[in-house]
């Protein structure tokens, strides 16, 4: 019993030591572990994050969901039909959708109801927002930040906005493509505005523009139409669209017939580019 006694006191330190002692190599891969856990914990699928006014969803404001999402990966979705008087501002990659048709209005005239950055919007109606600052300036209802990623508009109805959308860019910087679908503009003063954006390749198609411009504003808005075209493009190109009732207070360019297709206020940017009109 003593040598089984002394056998044991000798051998179980000894134990202890080789299993508790970290060597410099395990030190290292420990780290590397714990690091790439780390990393595990950024999401690597997006969630969708939801929207209704009256407390039904995620959030009751698109602000307030638009904070809560993760660029790049999350979607806010608007789930009810209700009126929103918000300003948003869409975090990189982070689209707004839906399929009930609410309608958003800024909550600033000074301010875009929407502003995308790289990413796309699907289902809203956008409404009595925008401004026009004077000439060939607007503020518009819907905004693209240029140079952070393409952007689709789809599925959304621009009606009663100072302007719809507003296609902007950095002179001399290289744009994005942005497209329009299956959108509906009524009563805009502008219905879009594609403005100093060299580098864009803008593509409007399967859309309708009816009753923009006004032809008796030239003391308010001088630049108005269905679709106004200023300075330079890499490509544009409008097909399967519908333009009817349109007026403006510009004179038709390249042919372009004022009331009910497209009106530009300088084509000469235009030159040996590509503009490409295919309209039912």
């Amino acid at each position: 019993m003593k040598i089984l006694r002394k056998n044991f006191a000798i051998f179980a330190p000894r134990h202890s030591a080789a299993i508790f002692r970290l060597q410099p190599g395990l030190l290292k891969f420990a780290v590397a572990a714990s690091f790439l856990a780390l990393l595990s914990v950024s999401p690597l699928y997006g969630d969708t994050i939801t929207v209704h006014q009256a407390g039904g969803g995620d959030h009751t404001t698109i602000n307030d969901a638009m904070a809560a999402a993760n660029p790049n990966v999350d979607v806010v979705e608007i789930i009810d039909s209700a009126t929103y008087t918000e300003s948003v501002v869409a975090k990189q990659g982070v689209d707004v959708v839906s399929t009930t048709s609410p309608t958003l209005v800024t909550a600033s005239p000074g301010s875009p109801a929407l502003t995308l950055n790289g990413s796309n919007v699907s289902g809203v109606t956008f409404s009595s927002s925008g401004k026009h600052l004077g000439g060939q300036a607007f503020v518009g209802a819907l905004e693209i930040t240029p140079n952070v990623g393409a952007s689709t508009i789809s599925g959304c109805t621009f009606v009663s906005n100072a302007c719809g959308v507003m296609v902007d860019n950095v002179a001399y910087t290289s744009g994005d493509l942005v497209t329009i679908t299956d959108c509906v503009f009524i009563d805009n003063v502008v219905g879009t505005l594609l403005s100093d954006s060299d580098g864009h390749n803008v593509v409007i198609t399967e859309s309708v523009f009816d009753s923009n411009g006004n032809s008796g504003s030239w003391a308010s808005a001088p630049v108005n139409g269905a679709c106004m075209l200023i300075a330079a493009f890499d490509s544009c190109e409008v097909s399967n669209s519908l333009f009817t009732n349109n007026e403006t207070v510009q004179f038709p360019f390249a042919g372009f017939n004022s009331a009910s297709c497209i009106v530009g206020a300088t084509f000469g940017g235009l030159e040996g580019q590509l503009l490409t009109i295919d309209n039912i």
